[in-house]
């Protein structure tokens, strides 16, 4: 986001950040990148009295028709990416990390859909919660495709999910007039 300002260097931008007053950041790349990448922004962070905010966890299937499927090969890429999303989050020292259920399937009753989405995401909450790290789930109301788009949908996953590890993130902004 700061290369016009710190290079491409991404602990370059780090440094600046903290510099213009940032505290946290958001990485959604931060699984693309090396372990060694990710020890040195941890590190970074701390050095820099920085926080880690959420990162995504996405294993290429964020934005198709995925989890709401029932699929197991969509199951077994998203916890594999949940194991892996533990391992970045310990290097990283971040503590939650944003889920996208993947889009809606037209031709599935939404109930089966939530059925399917609570599912994966009870059995990535199991790998997630031992190490503390905290799955966010967010609502984009900006993209109709999406299978996750409202507060209280989110809430009903979460409330059904029943793990600390599986909360809200929920971004809100200002009505323009």
């Amino acid at each position: 986001m700061f290369n016009n300002h710190a290079g491409k260097d991404f602990i370059d931008q780090l440094k600046f950040m903290a510099d213009q007053g940032f505290r946290g950041v958001e990485d959604n790349g931060l699984l693309e990148r090396p372990a060694v990448e990710q020890d040195r922004i941890g590190k970074t962070l701390e050095q820099l009295g920085m926080t880690m905010g959420v990162f995504v966890i996405d294993g290429g299937d964020n934005w198709k028709t995925s989890l709401t499927t029932g699929k197991q090969e969509f199951k077994d890429v998203f916890l594999k990416t949940c194991k892996a999303s533990v391992e970045a989050a310990k290097r990283a020292n971040a503590k939650w990390a944003t889920v996208v259920p993947g889009f809606f399937d037209r031709k599935m009753s939404m109930g089966l859909q939530t059925a399917n989405v609570v599912d994966a995401l009870r059995r990535g909450a199991e790998i997630l919660e031992p190490s503390g790290l905290v799955m966010v789930l967010e609502p984009l109301s900006d993209t109709p495709e999406l299978f996750l788009r409202t507060s209280d949908q989110s809430y009903e996953i979460c409330k059904a999910v029943k793990s600390p590890s599986c909360k809200i993130l929920y971004d809100i902004l200002p009505h323009a007039t």
